[in-house]
């Protein structure tokens, strides 16, 4: 039997989210195929969603299809103890029927919250092949 080796390629790095995309820290995704969000510290109450927008020339953000992030707050039962949450790249398309090549991730990202996370937050981005 013969077996295959697969390569995965990972990258982790700490991103600014604003209320909008142009407060935003730009962060690659070209090879990625899903992100996972960890929100360290304790984000504002009212922050309850993240949408997640991309561009092809790093410009030019919009919203990516399926782009809303539930955020999942965590507890140890007693205290708040952070927020995480995963979304699935999608292979092509924005919003607005926009299309990029049919199997091209969009090379940029960037998070937008529906509300300030607060001061003393630190969201980190990590990305998967």
């Amino acid at each position: 039997m013969s077996e295959i080796t697969v390569r995965r390629a990972s990258r982790s790095l700490s991103v600014t989210v604003g209320t909008t995309w142009s407060t935003s820290t730009t962060f690659p995704t070209a090879g990625m195929s899903g992100l996972a969000v960890t929100i360290h510290g304790t984000p504002s109450s009212a922050a309850t969603v993240l949408s997640v927008f991309g561009s092809d020339d790093a410009v030019t953000f919009r919203e990516l299809v399926g782009g809303t992030i539930t955020l999942a707050r965590i507890t140890d039962g007693t205290s708040f103890t952070g927020v995480s949450a995963c979304y699935s790249l999608p292979v092509s398309g924005f919003d607005e029927r926009a299309r990029l090549e049919p199997t091209v991730v969009v090379p940029f990202g960037r998070l937008v919250s529906d509300a300030e996370l607060g001061t003393g937050v630190n969201v980190v981005v990590s990305l998967k092949s």
